[in-house]
Formats: structure tokens, C-alpha cells, sequence
């Protein structure tokens, strides 16, 4: 008996090793969940903006200027053919990161009461689509464009003599660009606009638009793949720790239920196959009354006191296949033995029958 309760202590031994594994890798299992979906991390990119507006008046034959184009001064609005202008704008970022981009472009004419006062008319018309689109790390903008000044000039002039207003009038065109990341850290909006007058012999051209800096960091959120793989790789082997623990723990439990229901099967088989003429089964157990209880620690101690009163030993089944009872009652004494499912002997049970 002494073996198989070795045997059972061992089981136990290996039930807390695998117990332990199990608890460490359920630990690791959360902290590495954790980790893996944190793959996503903050990372700083840098980038570079470039914003230019600029113009070329071309001017209508004439024998003053020697050049089919000037810059940079005033102009006779009467020679004024068309104006080229020019919209460019450039961002690049030191990573493959997906821009959203789109622009338009919009002429204006706005005619006010005098400097400007109160605006009295305007007319918007497209002369570029809104465009839409998406790039990898650079977005490139260069849109040219053909300004017919006098088709402008004259409608103005028109207007103002339908009415005989004494007004100031001017053109806009107007290019609206907006740049964002998908996660919006990144967003940029301009309007660059180009300011005509009209109506007066002579007009100088304006330029309104922003410069950018030229370079700019932003922290935009970035898929780090190493960080993934070991974060997952680590994670399988954690849950793989812990499964394996949970299987090994329900295994020892049921060879533990096993080894004991089979201790106690060995046990009571040896006891009735080697003292089957002393044992009598009873239904109930036996009550001390005025009885010495004298509780042996083993069942040939109970043989011994049996054959020394004359006594048989008396037998009940309290659970069956978990614990049992025997015992040898004199008028003075009450032997007593009981038998549980680990093979042990029970040795603080109290039962009382009544």
C-alpha cells in the first residue's frame, strides 16, 4: 500500500509542476496578446512641401515691346493677350504612406462699389474640374493655364456700362488644393490665387498664396512587421505551453482517480480473499455506546483483535467504491477501520449512524 501511496504523491508532485507551466503560460499568453496587437506603432516621418504660383503676360502685336511675353511690372491692359499661368505643387514623404489629394481650379469676377466697398456681382466659373486621387509618398500638382484676360476685361466693362456704375472690379483664379493621410495627422489646405484688376488701362497683377516651410515631421501610425511576427510566434508558443499543461493536468487527474479507485479495489479484494471467513457484512455502521473506541492503523491489527475476542469483524459499504468500515465490538472495546478511496486509513472519521 505504501507503494501506491507513493505513487499518488508523485501524480500530486507532477499535478502542481504541470499547474504551475500552466499558470506561466497563460501569463505569457496575455502579455503576448498584448504585444502582437500593438504591432502598431508611432513612427515619425518627415516630408517636404513645395507651393509656387507664377505668370507670364503675353501681350498682342504691338511695336513697343520687343518680347511675345513680360513679367513683373505693370500692364497696358489693352495689349494684353492672355495670361499663362502656372500652379505647382510638390509633397514628398520619406515614406511609402498613402496620400489623399484633390483640386480645382475657378475664375471669379467680382465688381464693388467703390475701393472695394460692397460687392454688387459675382461670377464663378470652373476652368478645372475637381480631380481626386490617391498616391504612394509624392504627390506632384502642376496644372497650366491659358487666362483669356480681355474675354474677362470686356464682360466687365459691359456690365458696368449696362448699369452706368461708376465701380471697381478685379478676377480671381482661384486653385484650391487639400492633402491629407488616411489618419488625418497629415492635412494641408491652400488656396492660391491670382488677382486681376479690370476695367483699367493700366492693372498689375497679384499673387496671393502660401508658402509652405518647405520640411515638416508628423508621427503617423505604421505596421511593424518584425514586432508582429515575434509577438505571434511568441503568443502560439505561450497558448501551446498552456494546452499542453491543461492536457497533462486532466491526465494525471484521471490517472489519480484511477490509481486510487484501484487501490481501494486491491485492497478490499486482498482483504476478503485472505480473511473472507472473519468479515460479515452489515448495512449500517455499528454505533459506540459505552465502548472503548480504539482506531487501528491497520487491518491486520483489526485481525489481531479479532482473534483474540473471538469477535468477527463486521463490514459495511458507506460509499460505494470510496469508503468503507470495519470494526470489532467487544463489551468493552470498539475496534475500528476505515478504508477511503486514496487506500488510506481515515483516521479522524467520525460516523455516527443513528
Amino acid at each position: 500500500m505504501e507503494n501506491h501511496i507513493s505513487q499518488l504523491n508523485a501524480i500530486n508532485r507532477k499535478v502542481v509542476k504541470w499547474f504551475f507551466l500552466a499558470f506561466i503560460g497563460f501569463g505569457l499568453s496575455v502579455i503576448f496578446c498584448i504585444y502582437t496587437f500593438e504591432s502598431n506603432s508611432m513612427t515619425p516621418i518627415s516630408y517636404t512641401e513645395q507651393n509656387d504660383l507664377d505668370y507670364k503676360v503675353y501681350l498682342k502685336n504691338n511695336d513697343y515691346y520687343e518680347n511675345e511675353y513680360v513679367q513683373d511690372m505693370e500692364y497696358i491692359s489693352n495689349l494684353i493677350n492672355y495670361i499663362d499661368l502656372n500652379y505647382n505643387y510638390s509633397l514628398v514623404v520619406d515614406k511609402k504612406i498613402d496620400l489623399d489629394y484633390s483640386y480645382n481650379v475657378i475664375s471669379r469676377i467680382k465688381i464693388y462699389n467703390n475701393d472695394e466697398g460692397d460687392l454688387i456681382y459675382k461670377k464663378d466659373e470652373t476652368l478645372v474640374d475637381e480631380v481626386h486621387g490617391t498616391k504612394q509618398g509624392m504627390i506632384q500638382i502642376n496644372e497650366d493655364l491659358k487666362i483669356n484676360y480681355p474675354t474677362y476685361n470686356d464682360y466687365a466693362k459691359e456690365f458696368k456700362n449696362q448699369f452706368s456704375l461708376f465701380a471697381n472690379s478685379k478676377l480671381e483664379v482661384i486653385m484650391t488644393i487639400q492633402v491629407k493621410d488616411k489618419e488625418g495627422k497629415l492635412n494641408k489646405s491652400y488656396s492660391n490665387i491670382m488677382e486681376v484688376p479690370l476695367g483699367q488701362q493700366l492693372v498689375r497683377i497679384s499673387k496671393i498664396y502660401e508658402k509652405p516651410l518647405g520640411n515638416g515631421e508628423i508621427n503617423v501610425t505604421e505596421f511593424d512587421l518584425n514586432h508582429a511576427i515575434f509577438g505571434g510566434a511568441s503568443l502560439a508558443i505561450s497558448i501551446l505551453i498552456f494546452l499542453i499543461s491543461i492536457f497533462e493536468i486532466i491526465k494525471l487527474s484521471i490517472m489519480k482517480s484511477k490509481s486510487g479507485y484501484s487501490i481501494y479495489q486491491k485492497t478490499l479484494h486482498r482483504i476478503f480473499n485472505e480473511y473472507d471467513k472473519l468479515v460479515v457484512n452489515t448495512l449500517e455502521v455499528p454505533v459506540v455506546k459505552d465502548q472503548q473506541l480504539i482506531r487501528v492503523t491497520s487491518f491486520e491489527e483489526l485481525v489481531d483483535a479479532a482473534d483474540n475476542l473471538k469477535k468477527p469483524i463486521l463490514y459495511t459499504e458507506v460509499e460505494k467504491d470510496k469508503l468503507c468500515h470495519f470494526c470489532v465490538i467487544s463489551e468493552k472495546q470498539f475496534y475500528q477501520y476505515w478504508l477511503d478511496v486514496t487506500g488510506e486509513v481515515v483516521e479522524g472519521t467520525d460516523y455516527d449512524a443513528s
